[in-house]
């Protein structure tokens, strides 16, 4: 059975936006509840910022719907207080290749060179798919000699590190100036791949910029805006062009969420990108299993749909355990085999524990939060 790679959430759009909810716009303008979630979860550990969304018929948007959205932040401190990110931040890195590839490179045409469907030389030889890596970089698959950690800084000499700090959070998504993205991951950049980036379908290839200046920033962001950049990758068609990853086009954000299409590191790999995401959170709360085992026609026909990305690490300087996840749903519901209604929700949560080296109980407080927040969605949605 063929993944549908261009699936959309096939929730039915409504005729009119419900009550306060939001159509998307700049980072500023987003209005956010602090307060309800406090009465599912009183945990001083835990950072979580939730939208849910709602499609609405317009035939004027792409797609022919509207989102509009509903913020939700378990206090003050999570819309705003920044965090280390951890691992999680890594899918920002690779759109931000994929921007830079498109929109920025000396010798590259414009738009022709991205991360979808585009290919560089390796130990593997030169048809290593950038698709592959970010594979690698979701799935933590050590089975083709890469690393996740090495596989970001990679991306991050592709996309340039002052790029996704200054167009990208700065300019573009405007965020507040302490926070910063832009640090590498613990490892260097492997030193077989090269920058000569091809792309599917043409005869000739790129020498892709390497960033000449590789300064590094602090990946530390808040769980608003790490999930509002969650939202926007998954959601790329569904917006207007300004609200888009700078540079990014829907072939790019596609091999992030599956992995490459005809992937030659996993052939016949069906799932890969966000897709194979090693946590489960999300998959194993009361409220998506009960979404999933009260619907089976939608787990028969694969109208739904995960994508996460988790990050995680034992701080030896702040002496903390920490937990980062950022994850999007879509789970429909199916009534006499049609779809009726549904929930669709992106998350971010954040765990930190003092001297919790072994990760085991900010293990349990983010999925206890996790838990207790989707019960919240299922309830308001």
């Amino acid at each position: 059975m063929r993944t549908d790679r261009d699936w959309t959430c096939p929730i039915p759009a409504l005729t009119k936006p419900p009550p306060d909810y939001q159509r998307g716009g700049l980072y500023g303008d987003i209005k956010v509840d602090t307060s309800s979630l406090s009465t599912y979860i009183n945990d001083n550990a835990i950072n979580l910022c939730m939208v849910l969304t709602k499609r609405v018929a317009d035939a004027s948007q792409p797609q022919n719907v509207a989102l509009y959205h509903k913020y939700f932040c378990l206090g003050e401190r999570s819309a705003s207080d920044p965090f280390e990110t951890w691992s999680s931040s890594k899918i920002f890195a690779v759109a931000n290749g994929a921007g830079h590839l498109r929109t920025n490179e000396t010798s590259c045409a414009h738009g022709v060179y991205g991360v979808g469907g585009g290919f560089v030389n390796g130990k593997h030889g030169p048809d290593t798919q950038l698709g592959d890596l970010a594979t690698v970089i979701c799935s933590y698959d050590s089975t083709a000699g890469y690393s996740s950690n090495s596989l970001s800084s990679y991306f991050h000499d592709l996309g340039w590190r002052d790029r996704i700090n200054s167009v990208v959070l700065n300019e573009w998504l405007q965020v507040p100036s302490d926070q910063t993205l832009g640090g590498n991951y613990g490892e260097a950049t492997p030193s077989d791949l090269g920058f000569t980036v091809s792309a599917p379908g043409t005869a000739t290839s790129c020498a892709a910029d390497k960033d000449p200046w590789p300064v590094k920033y602090s990946n530390s962001i808040s769980a608003l805006t790490a999930v509002e950049l969650t939202r926007r990758l998954v959601h790329h068609r569904d917006m207007e062009e300004s609200l888009r990853f700078p540079g990014v086009e829907w072939a790019d954000v596609r091999d992030l969420l599956y992995g490459a299409e005809s992937s030659g590191l996993f052939p016949g790999q069906r799932w890969g990108g966000m897709t194979a995401d090693t946590a489960i959170y999300l998959q194993s709360s009361s409220t998506m299993q009960s979404l999933l085992v009260e619907n089976p026609a939608t787990l028969a026909d694969g109208r739904w749909r995960i994508f996460s990305k988790l990050g995680a690490g034992y701080s030896s300087s702040r002496y903390v355990g920490e937990i980062v996840s950022n994850a999007h749903a879509c789970v429909p519901t199916v009534e006499n085999g049609v779809v009726a209604g549904g929930l669709e929700v992106t998350i971010t949560v954040r765990g930190s524990i003092a001297k919790d080296a072994s990760l085991s109980t900010v293990d349990l407080r983010v999925q206890a939060a996790m838990d207790a927040a989707l019960q919240f969605a299922a309830k308001y949605n």
